[in-house]
């Protein structure tokens, strides 16, 4: 009986040379959808850390607008139109600092900042229920401290989902480590797998940035499904061809 089952398995172990290439080709699939998350995961993390200093910039900017308001150094008027370009400034500079993927999902969500006078009447109408033009020169001041106390406020909805997003996200690179690792602990070439591992989590981040890259001059970069499909397609482009071509 046992010699049976032996022989059993080792003709389990025996494939043919197109089962060897069907193994490898669906090996080498996987590893670079693993990689491309990777870098998908990288990025994410990279923007949250964007969002961060956002969120701190911002509040900083408009604490020290309402104590330049408060000791008369400027008019609350000075201060809120001045909070309301610097909010929108910043917002366009920390996007050309995301990711594509990033990038695109914010721009999804909102295309752009308000303008002053934008901000004015929906204060106004919020605070009042009228036209901006049509408040007393207090209540205007009020609206207008409305404005630089808002600009240092963040959507704590997306804060909170992107912090809940980063932290998984370290626990995916985390978990693909382990399996780098262990190929690396059970490859003939130790030297040789490492630094192939290496070359594939690397094309993994570059191949993905790029495909989103190209995807959003091609799409638009406020797209919602062309610059992902790009950001996926680059990502697992890249991290094949690292695989095929080592």
């Amino acid at each position: 009986m046992d010699t049976v089952l032996n022989n059993v398995a080792e003709r389990q172990e025996i494939l043919s040379p197109q089962e060897v290439a069907a193994k490898q080709e669906f090996e080498s699939i996987i590893s670079s959808i693993r990689y491309t998350i990777n870098g998908i995961a990288v990025q994410s993390i990279h923007d949250n850390n964007i969002r961060i200093n956002y969120n701190f910039e911002l509040e900083r900017m408009s604490q020290q607008l309402r104590l330049e308001a408060h000791s008369g150094r400027m008019t609350w008027s000075q201060a809120a139109r001045q909070a309301s370009e610097t909010r929108n400034v910043v917002m366009e500079l920390l996007r050309g600092k995301s990711s594509p993927l990033g990038r695109s999902i914010a721009e999804w969500m909102k295309p752009k900042g308000r303008s002053f006078s934008m901000l004015l009447d929906v204060n106004a109408n919020s605070y009042y229920g009228m036209q901006f033009n049509a408040l007393s020169p207090l209540q205007r001041n009020t609206v207008y401290g409305a404005i630089v106390a808002s600009a240092g406020r963040n959507n704590i909805m997306v804060s909170t989902t992107l912090n809940s997003v980063s932290k998984f996200c370290r626990g995916i690179i985390i978990f693909s480590l382990a399996i780098s690792l262990y190929n690396i602990g059970m490859a003939d070439n130790q030297v040789d797998t490492a630094m192939k591992e290496g070359a594939m989590f690397t094309g993994g981040i570059l191949g993905s940035i790029a495909g989103g890259a190209v995807a959003g001059l091609a799409c638009g970069p406020a797209s919602p499904i062309c610059v992902p499909i790009g950001v996926f397609v680059g990502g697992v482009m890249a991290v094949y061809s690292v695989d095929y071509y080592w």
